[in-house]
């Protein structure tokens, strides 16, 4: 991101839900990530409750920090479900909207793509930190 003119940007590899990789990366990036990009990771099968966990103790505690969720409709709204349920319990509120419609019967694609938006609620934030 620096060759392209990009300051400022800090990213981390993290075992989702490792209490231990958290406090590494948050003695690194205090306070958190303004943002927080997670494409194809919620998918019926995977831990998606670990990667609620890393989100919610990553993103940063300001009004402007936002995480970005991008997945594919796979004929199973359980896991997406529960995301979302876990992130509005932690004081999070999402919008979302298609960003690829199925293309049909004949289509490579295989189902719709969406996109999550998601921001701590007004008043949660005197309460997170």
């Amino acid at each position: 991101l620096a060759a392209d003119g990009v300051s400022g940007a800090e990213a981390a590899r993290v075992d989702w839900g490792s209490a231990v990789d958290h406090k590494a990366v948050l003695d690194r990036t205090p306070g958190g990530f303004d943002l927080i990009l997670a494409s194809d990771c919620i998918v019926g099968g995977f831990d998606t409750q670990k990667l609620h966990e890393s989100c919610v103790a990553l993103l940063a505690r300001r009004p402007e920090a936002r995480l970005l969720v991008a997945l594919e409709f796979r004929e199973e709204w359980e896991s997406i479900g529960n995301f979302l349920h876990w992130c509005s319990e932690a004081g999070l509120e999402e919008t979302h909207f298609v960003i690829g419609e199925d293309g049909g019967e004949d289509s490579d694609d295989d189902g719709d793509m969406f996109l999550y938006t998601l921001h701590w609620r007004e008043g949660a934030l005197a309460t997170s930190a």
